[in-house]
């Protein structure tokens, strides 16, 4: 701002709005100290005169955000910094001031996004409180220090990213990609505690010692892989597919009654019969299917192996339920 450029009157009311800020900065600076902030990411305090609502900040502030301070029309407002907010951080950030000024809360505090003069958001951390009230225990001003925190929150993500990757694949079959035993074992016991019902199926493929024999291990991993695909083309979205170990795999089937679930049985078995069509050798695949009445997951299991034991005795390649 050029202090030429201002009249008489100008100039006296600023001067005398320096000396309030200079007396707030000194009255302050003991309860600012308070907060014991040591961050990287300091882009120093703020000052936000509400009367005016004028405020006062490190330069760090803005040139953080791609603005050169030099070139700014003073005063520059509160609405300066709330207008740049991201949209899906406007509310809470305006909400956790209010909250603070109407003595909610004793300290304002709040994570947001703020947008560059690119068109990009930076995060920062935000932390003050009020430092003067008038007559009426009205706030007249406010004190706090605001810190970058994007790189932080960057790091936050991709960390968080990871541990999703490195749960999933705690979770997942490295060969066929679909759940493995412990996800099934979890999503069963996740159902049976919500009380929600539905139905187990059990596929044990024929025929799968002969293609090992015949063709080879690496066939028959490639045998495993395609009987996934299947299962996973043609399965319902919310049924939960996984390999149950060796070559014999599990659908739930969460809110589908045993008919209806036979039928999905049913149709899973005849496309895994056409998938192998011509092949050297033919595999197929056994189907036992149950609906679950609030017996133990180690009972539900042991009455789906017993269908699917009946599938095979009945000559196999067929769905067996009860």
């Amino acid at each position: 701002m050029n202090l030429d450029q201002l009249s008489k009157q100008e100039l006296i009311q600023r001067i005398r709005q320096l000396e309030t800020e200079n007396q707030e900065l000194r009255k302050d600076s003991e309860q600012m100290d308070q907060l014991q902030f040591s961050w990287t990411g300091n882009l120093g305090r703020w000052y936000w005169d509400i009367q005016t609502n004028s405020v006062t900040f490190n330069p760090l502030k803005v040139t953080t955000l791609g603005y050169d301070v030099t070139s700014m029309t003073e005063p520059i407002t509160y609405q300066f910094f709330t207008e740049k907010l991201h949209p899906d951080d406007y509310e809470q950030s305006m909400q956790a001031m209010r909250d603070h000024l109407s003595g909610k809360h004793p300290v304002y505090e709040c994570e947001y996004r703020i947008r560059t003069i690119a068109g990009e958001y930076k995060w920062y951390y935000d932390r003050g409180r009020i430092t003067r009230y008038d007559a009426e225990g009205k706030p007249l001003f406010v004190a706090g220090i605001v810190f970058d925190i994007t790189e932080q929150k960057r790091i936050e993500s991709e960390l968080k990213e990871s541990n999703l990757r490195l749960e999933k694949l705690t979770l997942t079959d490295p060969l066929t990609q679909l759940h493995n035993v412990r996800s099934l074992y979890l999503a069963l016991e996740k159902l049976k505690q919500k009380k929600t019902p539905f139905s187990l199926a059990m596929l044990d493929l024929d025929n799968f010692k002969q293609v090992n024999d015949q063709l080879g291990h690496l066939e028959g991993d490639q045998t495993l892989v395609e009987v996934a695909n299947v299962m996973r083309q043609f399965s319902n979205e919310m049924d939960i597919c996984g390999r149950y170990g060796g070559e014999e795999f599990l659908i739930i089937m969460p809110e589908r009654p045993l008919k209806e679930a036979i039928i999905q049985a049913e149709s899973i078995r005849k496309h895994i019969e056409k998938h192998f069509t011509n092949r050297r050798v033919r595999v197929t695949t056994s189907i036992g299917v149950v609906e679950f009445k609030r017996e133990s997951i180690a009972a539900i299991l042991q009455q789906v192996d017993e269908q699917l034991y009946q599938a095979k005795a009945l000559g196999k390649n067929r769905v067996v339920g009860r």
